[in-house]
């Protein structure tokens, strides 16, 4: 103690020679009295998080430090209110009151959020979230009660905004602590000011406690309690200071949150524009299904229970790969691949970002009309089977060892298609069946 005493009386007449003034200095009686004449010497600013100490010296009009009683006027600096731990009951208040505060919600939401948080904290007739911009009589305001924030009474706030001594304080100095509007100036000098007549008296709300949330050169934003009996206590201010951090952080939260879901959105929308087949899955979990992966589940699955995310066959197959796990390559993941007669659905896991995560995408394969839809064209159920295997690629001898015929015959039928289609090759018979055009000789009957 007696080395750190002797560190902070050097820094003092180091201080004090370095500024080139004459400094009287009083004796230090403790360390945290020290510490405050060692900040006020070169003009920095308490913490006002922690215990605290009381201020013992303060600097006179001259720039002199003397001890308070020594027949100079103590000038009225919010910095110098002393700040204790909270009390318990305080504390656990605070407490049970941050999960709500920290639930995630946007940004333009936040205020009212806010507001409804704080309210559960303080009895005040009044609590309001404002941003005011001084270089023009503009304001936006969200209060409980909501009857405050309607233009009856915010053309009055926004015509006075200026006069409002918290407002004009943290705009000038960008102070971020909790103060009252008694810290600077009295009952009496407020109630002659234009916002207390105008704005405040008719309301009943004399007394106001606030901390800036932003401020700048002609901008403020700040969260205002407001109570009409009596003012705040210090043990409110230091719940209320308690609670500062907690709400720029919430308040950041909500911005982050509310830019992550834009971007969310923007490549959602990009998704279902590039009209891709995707499914998100956490912990086999549907939480995201593009519209083309619908359309393709619903075409594949007809079966499946009706209300279901995921039709059983594929929830199965989706959930022992997220059961076991899966590695980073895509590549050595097998695809559940599904069959119908119009096509083959392959269903490809690929890993998430995330533990729990996993995406499925979905790709089709056509392989042109089914067999009833060639009866459109005027073919019998033969030929419509040999269009089937036609629009797939196979060739004569292919498809007659698929339809246990000769290849002389499907020559034959072929002949017959082409008469049939008005076509006379290959090519322009696969084309015409892919773009199915009903032949006139189904009309003719």
């Amino acid at each position: 103690m007696r080395r750190e005493k002797g560190y902070l009386s050097r820094s003092v007449s180091a201080i004090a020679g370095r500024t080139g003034q004459s400094q009287q200095v009083v004796l230090v009686m403790n360390m945290s009295d020290a510490y405050t004449l060692v900040c006020d010497c070169l003009a920095i600013r308490k913490p006002t998080y922690g215990r605290g100490v009381s201020p013992h010296f303060f600097r006179g009009q001259g720039g002199e430090v003397a001890e308070k009683g020594a027949g100079l006027t103590p000038p009225r600096r919010p910095h110098d209110f002393v700040m204790s731990p909270l009390s318990g009951n305080a504390a656990e208040r605070l407490l049970a009151m941050l999960p709500e505060l920290y639930r995630p919600v946007r940004a333009e939401d936040f205020p009212g959020h806010l507001l409804r948080a704080v309210e559960r904290l303080f009895p005040v007739e009044a609590i309001g979230y404002t941003e005011v911009d001084l270089r023009r009589p503009w304001a936006l305001a969200v209060t409980i009660p909501a009857e405050i924030q309607k233009d009856r009474w915010m053309r009055h706030f926004r015509a006075h905004a200026g006069e409002h001594p918290l407002i004009r304080h943290h705009q000038q100095t960008r102070d971020a602590r909790v103060l009252k509007i008694t810290d600077l100036i009295t009952q009496r000098q407020f109630r002659r000011t234009g916002i207390y007549c105008e704005f405040f008296r008719p309301l009943g709300l004399p007394y106001q406690m606030a901390f800036s949330m932003r401020s700048s050169f002609c901008q403020v934003t700040g969260l205002a309690l407001n109570r009409s009996g009596k003012d705040f206590t210090e043990e409110e201010r230091q719940l209320l200071t308690a609670l500062r951090p907690h709400v720029l952080r919430a308040q950041r939260n909500a911005e982050l949150f509310t830019r992550f879901r834009q971007r969310a959105e923007s490549c959602r929308a990009a998704l279902e524009q590039s009209d891709a087949a995707l499914i998100v899955l956490h912990r086999g979990q549907p939480v995201w299904i593009s519209g083309r992966a619908r359309r393709l589940l619903a075409r594949y699955f007809p079966g499946s229970e009706a209300g279901r995310p995921l039709p059983d066959k594929l929830a199965r197959w989706a959930t022992k790969y997220c059961q076991r796990g899966l590695t980073p390559l895509a590549s050595d993941l097998e695809p559940l691949v599904i069959q119908r007669d119009e096509g083959e659905l392959r269903v490809q896991p690929l890993p998430g970002r995330s533990p729990g995560e996993m995406m499925l995408r979905l790709d089709e394969e056509r392989f042109g009309p089914a067999p009833a839809q060639m009866i459109s064209f005027g073919l019998t159920p033969k030929e419509a089977e040999v269009c089937v295997w036609l629009t797939r690629g196979k060739s004569n001898a292919q498809i007659a060892a698929i339809t246990g015929t000769a290849p002389r015959t499907v020559e034959k039928h072929l002949e017959r298609i082409y008469a049939k289609l008005g076509v006379e090759t290959r090519l322009a018979a696969t084309l015409s069946l892919l773009n199915p055009r009903p032949h006139p000789s189904t009309h003719l009957h």
